[in-house]
């Protein structure tokens, strides 16, 4: 598994000027939330239970639906793949979970 968390340095960096209370802080980078509503939780029952901090296993079948790449004189060049999630099964009793838990260092 990779974990997407960002480090205090990228925060900093990615935060230059915004007031410390914003939304911009957050610890994983913008558009890798998954948001169920009820017609969904309707369809994964067991989500309907989940509590703050339970954790999650996630398995799904997406298709590639948008790749784009364009180069700029200043700054980084932009590289975006765009995935829509077709199909998805969530494990709240995997044993998978119980390993990806682990405290990790924050640099």
């Amino acid at each position: 598994m990779i974990n997407l968390k960002r480090t205090k340095k990228d925060i900093k960096k990615s935060t230059a000027g915004v007031p410390e209370s914003s939304e911009y802080t957050e610890e994983y980078p913008w558009g890798t939330r998954l948001s169920f509503q009820k017609p969904e939780l309707d369809k994964i029952k067991n989500l309907k239970s989940a509590k703050i901090g339970d954790m999650v296993n996630i398995s799904c079948i997406g298709q590639v639906v948008e790749v784009s790449m364009r180069e700029m004189v200043k700054g980084d060049d932009d590289h975006r793949v765009e995935i829509q999630i077709q199909k998805i099964s969530i494990d709240t009793e995997s044993e998978e979970i119980k390993g990806f838990t682990e405290k990790e260092d924050d640099d």
